[in-house]
């Protein structure tokens, strides 16, 4: 081959990357609004979630996240699931995650090991170990490690904490995160800033804190990332009273805080928003998604409550042409988009 005729070649491939990147760009640009908020919202399905509900939920919702939660006893109801899941989606790129942290694990087929019984060494491996698992059953995301730093057995979060002191919790963590991601799992470590100094479960009720408590916790978390740019943070639904009354899950205050003072990049991820710290005792559901998109939340974790899902859902897209619930979406789609491949 000559060399004019190896230039028309290179030209050729050159026009077909340009048409091809073009292609993309016109997807990406014009991508409806339904479309975008569909990664934003991460709705919570169990084994006995009814198949016409897993459709409706892609087809009329346009949902492309989903948690897995439950109990899940064989290998074959999860690939069942998650093959369906992704049959009714076409295809289209999901995020599907589980809580498999070694406390709390939904696949109860799956022997695991706590965090609290991890050395430095032996997390990378048993992270890795669990990520390839993960990712063979169709996961490609899990809400693990705890980075929760607790010194008071009395806490509620005590127990699912690595319970070591900060240098030790800080590369244990730090492993995991790695082991996870070498596995090609996207690991979203929580609960910023630590549900510490909170005996009472905060799936049921309100955790406060205020900022001298929670340093030490909120340090783990930044000196990890320091080491490890971590792509993905969940939010635990503390009420700090630097940010007023309502849980930082609701506060865009707090949102600007962190983006300034930790990371603007990450992709800020709310915890469950059924629980008792986030509802604080509302029985209505419907501004629940919507506050926590309105506060510059990327994705939002619906409640385990099905019925509960459906009010946030219909409340959120009953809002999106509001300005500021436009403007967060295709924000938080923007810092998604690489992740959608």
């Amino acid at each position: 081959m000559n060399k004019k005729t190896k230039m028309k070649k290179m030209n050729k491939i050159f026009k077909i990357l340009i048409f091809l990147l073009f292609i993309f760009s016109v997807n990406f640009c014009f991508a409806s609004i339904q479309d975008k908020v569909g990664y934003l919202i991460c709705v919570s399905v169990n084994k006995d979630t009814p198949k016409q509900d897993i459709s409706k939920l892609i087809k009329e919702y346009n949902v492309k996240s989903f948690n897995l939660v439950g109990s899940w006893n064989s290998e074959k109801e999860v690939t069942d699931f998650i093959e369906y899941i992704k049959k009714e989606s076409n295809n289209t790129q999901l995020f599907i995650a589980v809580d498999q942290e070694g406390e709390v694990n939904r696949l109860k087929f799956i022997q695991e090991t706590s965090q609290n019984n991890v050395n430095i060494i032996e997390s990378l491996f048993l992270a890795y170990n669990r990520g390839k698992t993960l990712n063979k059953l169709g996961f490609n995301m899990v809400f693990s490690p705890v980075l929760d730093f607790s010194s008071s057995p009395s806490d509620y979060i005590y127990n699912r904490t690595f319970q070591k002191n900060k240098t030790d919790s800080i590369l244990t963590g730090l492993n995991m995160i790695k082991g996870y991601s070498l596995a090609n799992i996207y690991s979203v470590p929580k609960h910023f800033p630590g549900y510490v100094n909170c005996e009472q479960d905060p799936h049921g009720l309100i955790c406060q804190n205020n900022f001298g408590v929670l340093k030490k916790s909120i340090d783990i978390f930044k000196e990890v990332l320091k080491l490890f740019k971590y792509d993905f943070i969940m939010f635990g639904h503390n009420i700090i009273k630097e940010f007023g009354d309502k849980p930082i899950t609701k506060s865009s205050k707090f949102v600007d805080w962190f983006r300034k003072n930790i990371n603007s990049e990450q992709i800020y991820v709310t915890d469950s928003i059924g629980m008792g710290s986030y509802i604080n005792n509302e029985t209505d559901y419907s501004t629940q998604a919507l506050e926590a998109v309105k506060s510059g939340y990327d994705i939002i974790i619906l409640p385990s409550n099905l019925y509960f899902s459906y009010q946030a859902l219909d409340g959120l897209y009953n809002n999106l042409d509001d300005d500021l619930v436009a403007k967060n979406i295709n924000t938080s789609y923007n810092k998604l988009n690489k992740y959608i491949k």
